[in-house]
């Protein structure tokens, strides 16, 4: 049992770096760059779109792991192990990226004086996807409070009704016209419920998720909720794309309630159908170093679309359909290659993938 859970934890965490990087796919080659009325852009919303549940995922499989109260963690096991390491392999490819940058910078401009505070600050910021760092460095700080509320269910369910109503639900009522958005968007900024805002429900949701008891009603519930919310959310992000005229991003926040229900359907499934299913010892072992992988494949994929942008390869592909999950399989293969050298160094192993 052990190992199928295992195995179904490695499974997801797969799915969703795959994911991940089909969203950077498809926005850098185009949605970033065609028409928003072209077939190619709304194609790649769809695959962007579908993309989107992939960092919910990552949140709520830590928190099933971390939350867990079989599972002992001190304050400086979490410092010294899990925060260190974030935080090395954060400033390791932030300096990897900030130099690339530069280099760009220096190479069409020349060199400018200005151009070093803009290196230090690209260090600290990171590169667009690196904001998960810090997101989740600032979750582990309080995994600790975290468990106290976890020990009690009652506690637990309230915080997270507290946390989807204002962090999932609120934010896509603030979308709505002024006659809903305001008034919510008053009531929100007097309350002050910071608490229970940003993806630490989320974080909390993936342990309760991981134990809670799932009637057949509910899981088909939970299946038609994350599928229509997924269609919704593609139909109604491509329509006011057009209708703005540019790509529009609301709808996309990963605490949103259309983008945690698609999560959640997915963590469902898995837990309740691929962590039963008996795989192959041989499987298992590629599985588990793609697993292995997924970290550092986070971190070097956008490399990998930055060098496939330079050689234009999209346009080898025909259209959108078709290069999105080909550029995509071809950026995780190359990066699950690099990322599967780099690893053979202790160092790197440990803390830099």
């Amino acid at each position: 049992m052990a190992v199928k859970r295992l195995v179904h934890y490695d499974l997801v965490r797969i799915i969703a770096i795959f994911a991940v990087v089909v969203v950077h796919t498809s926005g850098s080659f185009y949605r970033a760059l065609a028409p928003v009325t072209s077939v190619d852009w709304q194609v790649s919303n769809i695959y962007s779109t579908m993309g989107k549940f992939s960092i919910c995922i990552f949140v709520m499989v830590s928190g099933m792991f971390f939350l867990n109260p079989k599972k002992s963690i001190t304050i400086g096991t979490l410092f010294k192990k899990n925060i260190l390491r974030i935080a090395a392999a954060f400033l390791f490819w932030s300096i990897a990226y900030a130099l690339f940058g530069l280099h760009v910078k220096i190479k069409m401009n020349g060199y400018q004086p200005e151009f070093i505070n803009a290196f230090i600050i690209d260090i600290v910021n990171g590169n667009y996807h690196l904001w998960f760092c810090y997101m989740i460095i600032g979750i582990y700080m309080i995994v600790p409070f975290l468990k106290l509320i976890t020990a009690d269910e009652h506690l637990l369910k309230y915080f997270l009704i507290l946390s989807i109503i204002m962090a999932s639900i609120v934010p896509v009522l603030q979308l709505l016209p002024d006659v809903v958005s305001v008034p919510v968007s008053i009531v929100v900024s007097q309350l002050k419920l910071t608490f229970v805002t940003g993806c630490v429900g989320i974080f909390m949701l993936g342990y309760y998720l991981s134990y809670c008891n799932v009637t057949k009603r509910a899981e088909i519930l939970i299946y038609i909720t994350g599928t229509l919310s997924l269609l919704v959310t593609i139909a109604l992000n491509g329509y006011m794309s057009v209708r703005n005229n540019q790509n529009y991003e609301p709808l996309y926040d990963l605490t949103n309630i259309n983008i945690l229900l698609t999560a959640v359907a997915v963590f469902i499934f898995f837990r309740l159908h691929v962590s039963n299913m008996d795989f192959s010892e041989r499987f298992q072992k590629i599985v588990l170093i793609l697993s292995e992988c997924s970290f550092g494949i986070y971190f070097i994929h956008v490399f990998l679309i930055i060098m496939f942008q330079q050689y234009r390869l999209d346009q080898y592909l025909y259209n959108a359909a078709i290069a999105v999950p080909v550029l995509s399989a071809g950026v995780f293969a190359i990066s699950g290659i690099l990322i599967y050298v780099f690893r053979k160094i202790p160092f790197a192993r440990d803390y830099l993938s």
